[in-house]
């Protein structure tokens, strides 16, 4: 009955990952914006590279099913609209997702 469980456990995803999604929080490196949520429009995105737009800031519109890609340092933040202008204030709304750290 014990190794049942044990196997059941295991199929069922019942073990530890090292998996985790990286954000600009974390670490500076090659941030991605993807234009998955905007059926057919363009997506607007605004981003603040470094805490506050320390470093500056940076505007992409990216095509419908793609994704852009922008290296950001530690701390950058973005918004992002569907079919028109993000919001241009910094700090944006959400830390910018990260393929990988740098």
């Amino acid at each position: 009955m014990r190794l049942q469980l044990t196997i059941a456990f295991l199929l069922l995803g019942g073990f530890t990952s090292n998996a985790f999604a990286l954000n600009a929080s974390q670490c500076q490196g090659l941030g991605y914006y993807d234009n998955t949520n905007c059926g057919n429009a363009k997506a607007y995105f605004h981003t603040c590279l470094g805490p506050g737009g320390k470093y500056g800031v940076n505007n992409m519109v990216v095509e419908p099913h793609v994704r852009a890609v922008l290296h950001v340092q530690l701390g950058s933040t973005a918004s992002s609209a569907c079919g028109q202008m993000a919001n241009s204030l910094c700090p944006g709304s959400y830390s910018v997702p990260l393929l990988r750290c740098e």
